[in-house]
């Protein structure tokens, strides 16, 4: 071996390794709001060259959905023939998967170049941030600059960028957006957003930019308001939800139609389907494909066929993901009381494994500082049992004491049990489990990201041995 030049991968390695040592929020139990500061990201991109100036940007926020819509307007553009660019956040298993360019993920090769351009400049900035008595540059601020010029390496056409916390003081804010998209918003991260609704909507209305049209899928008192106040106060033209475009959902509960009022006609598109699990879906989708007609007004060339590849192809991993039928094994990212709801009513509603199952499993960890006891409220009383644990990779995860507890407290103690290590409540659950039983993850990202490569591989080998399906 060439000592002088280690391989790639060792490079590989080390650059990880001088990411997470920076500032993480994303590992705090709690990040004072006074540490969220827009200046500092300016300061960052503009000593970089401005890269999020290289291309167009669609910039989403929300409490809910953006992920999915984003991810589903970024298939829609690439079915359109546009090289898109899709940014989101947090990852579930390695930092690949916030970077991608047409469905996909950077490179080990492709990040190091970024990074080792920018680690000199990013290392001279640390110094004179220093110099003013402020933090260094965060993870997430030196990974958003990474994907930020990655996207314009790639010569993309078209970038979506989801924000990571809020909007207004979010990193990816810098960018000045050819279209925003507010999607649904509920009580999230109160801490660092503040504890009602209208100042977690104030939040993400911060991503309006002035004369900049806004998809808004927020609908009903009292965030509505104030996502029109802050559109109409910067002279941004809003396209609400339910008012200027609307889906009808068919009695399938999978398949729906779309409609819009435009300027020069009105849209209608018929017998829509995400490939995305879920009813909620729809309405993600309604939000992508609001955005996609919103840009045809600007002559961009986005036909009714690459909205429907688009939405078909579009997948996110954990979200509402079937890995196994024997037993039916789902994984969902589910960390608020809304998306435990939109579960919950996938289960109830459309599953077709849910009701003829001989037992329900859930295996259930969250994080510090989520509603919990709302959350187990909500997805409690539909399954037959209950196990608790803690996953082990991020310091905010929530102890198994006290999600017992919020079980108590709700009168559920019955069929509850404690394995505080993930991949072991799966390999129990999975190994007591018939064929015909129903077993789901939910809770929170983090507990995905160590559970997904454990259940897709026993779910595989039982597949296998069994002549079954082929995941």
């Amino acid at each position: 071996m060439d000592l002088m030049n280690p391989p790639t991968q060792s490079k590989f390695e080390s650059l990880l390794g001088k990411l997470y040592g920076r500032i993480n929020y994303e590992r705090q139990a709690y990040v004072a709001p006074k540490s969220f500061d827009l200046s500092k990201m300016q300061g960052l991109v503009q000593r970089l060259g401005s890269p999020e100036l290289k291309y167009p940007v669609i910039h989403v926020a929300g409490t809910k959905g953006k992920g999915s819509v984003c991810t589903m307007l970024g298939a829609i553009l690439t079915a359109a023939g546009f090289r898109t660019g899709v940014y989101t956040s947090p990852h579930m298993e390695t930092i690949h998967q916030r970077m991608a360019v047409d469905g996909e993920l950077i490179t080990d090769d492709q990040m190091l170049n970024v990074f080792e351009r920018f680690e000199p400049v990013v290392a001279e900035y640390d110094q004179w941030l220093a110099s003013q008595n402020r933090r260094p540059v965060t993870f997430f601020e030196f990974t958003t600059a990474m994907a930020m010029q990655f996207f314009a390496d790639q010569k993309c056409d078209a970038v979506v960028l989801e924000t990571g916390l809020g909007g207004r003081l979010d990193s990816t804010n810098v960018c000045q957006p050819k279209l925003s998209i507010v999607t649904n918003i509920s009580l999230d991260h109160t801490k660092q957003l503040g504890n009602s609704l209208e100042k977690i909507a104030f939040e993400k209305a911060g991503i309006i930019k002035p004369n900049v049209p806004v998809i808004c899928g927020v609908t009903g008192e009292p965030c509505q308001p104030v996502i029109q106040d802050v559109a109409a106060d910067r002279n941004s033209p809003l396209l609400q939800r339910d008012e200027d475009f609307a889906i009808q959902r068919q009695a399938d509960g999978v398949t729906f139609d779309f409609t819009m009022k435009t300027i020069q006609h009105d849209v209608h598109i018929k017998d829509l389907q995400t490939g995305m699990l879920g009813s909620h879906q729809a309405d993600n989708a309604a939000l992508a494909i609001a955005a996609a007609i919103e840009l045809r007004q600007s002559d961009w060339k986005i036909g009714e066929d690459a909205i429907r590849a688009g939405l078909l192809r579009a997948h996110l991993a954990g979200r509402m993901e079937q890995l196994g039928s024997q037993p039916t094994v789902i994984l969902d990212m589910s960390h608020n009381p809304a998306s435990t709801e939109a579960l919950r009513d996938y289960l109830c509603d459309v599953s077709p494994q849910w009701k003829p199952a001989t037992k329900r499993t859930l295996i259930f960890g969250t994080t510090k500082g989520k509603d919990c006891e709302k959350m187990l409220a909500v997805l409690l009383p539909i399954f037959d049992e209950v196990v608790f644990t803690q996953y082990q990779n991020n310091p905010r995860a929530m102890p198994t004491a006290d999600l017992v507890e919020h079980a108590r407290l709700l009168g559920f103690q019955q069929n509850v049990s404690v394995i505080s290590q993930p991949v072991s409540a799966w390999t129990k659950s999975f190994s007591d489990a018939a064929d015909s039983d129903f077993i789901c993850i939910a809770g929170s990202v983090f507990l995905l990201a160590e559970l997904r490569a454990s259940v897709i591989a026993d779910c595989q080998a039982t597949h296998f041995g069994s002549g079954g399906l082929d995941l």
